[in-house]
Order: C-alpha cells, then structure tokens, then sequence
C-alpha cells in the first residue's frame, strides 16, 4: 500500500471546467439576444403609439370634440404609462437576517 504525500493531491485537472466556462458563455449570449428581441418590441411598440396618438391627434385638429379628446388622452396615458414601466426593472429578494427575522 502507498500513501501519496499531500501535495499530488491538487494536479488532476478539474473536471467540467471548460463545459462551464461554454455554459457561462451561452447564458450570456443568449441573454443579451433575448434583451435585444425585447428592446426592439418594445421600440416597435413605442412607435405603434405614437402613429395611434397622431393620428388621433389628426382627427381632434378637424373635428374638436370632447370624445375625440377623451381618446387622444387615453392614447397619450397608454404611451406614458408604458414608457415609466419599460424605464424600471423593479425586483424584489426575501431572506433571513442573523436574528432568523425574515427580510424583504
């Protein structure tokens, strides 16, 4: 029976480190091409509303009533409202402090 000495026992290469580093690299490519697709979207959404509120914007210039306004105000809260909730990414993270309370 042999005992090898404590410093042989570090010199096997790591095992699935090159298929982790090829992983990393997949979450990272895949995450940016999928935040690309969804700023694009959202860009092509953005634009879809504005031609709505140009439009509307069109019609209220000929004929100046209040239903025509009320729309054009709808449309104008829509593009709003959507912009401020593309603006903030908000997410939330529980846990447990050193005194085992639970933290939000």
């Amino acid at each position: 029976m042999k005992i090898e000495g404590l410093g042989t026992r570090g010199t096997m290469p790591a095992m699935g480190s090159s298929s982790t580093r090829k992983t990393n690299a997949m979450e990272s490519d895949f995450s940016s091409e999928f935040e690309d697709q969804r700023s694009s979207a959202s860009h092509e959404q953005l634009q879809r509303l504005l031609d709505q509120i140009d439009e509307q914007g069109a019609k209220l210039t000929k004929t100046p009533t209040y239903d025509e306004l009320i729309e054009y105000r709808s449309l104008i809260k829509n593009f709003v409202g959507t912009v401020v909730s593309q603006m903030y990414d908000v997410s939330t993270q529980s846990g447990w402090d050193r005194m085992g309370r639970q933290k939000v």
